[in-house]
């Protein structure tokens, strides 16, 4: 799980054309919700209003 964080902060890191407020935002809740996912729970931490 950890190499899978750290392969997608680098492929984050390596985009310098994205708009960082939204595409890290996102990129940060997908990686949550396939976090709980993973770990067989569901959070509405990670749902969108």
């Amino acid at each position: 799980m950890r190499e899978d964080i750290a392969a997608e902060i680098q492929t984050l890191l390596s985009i310098p054309s994205w708009d960082w407020d939204e595409g890290l935002e996102e990129a940060l809740e997908r990686l949550g919700r396939e976090y709980f996912q993973k770990k067989g729970r569901r959070d509405a931490l990670w749902e969108r209003p």
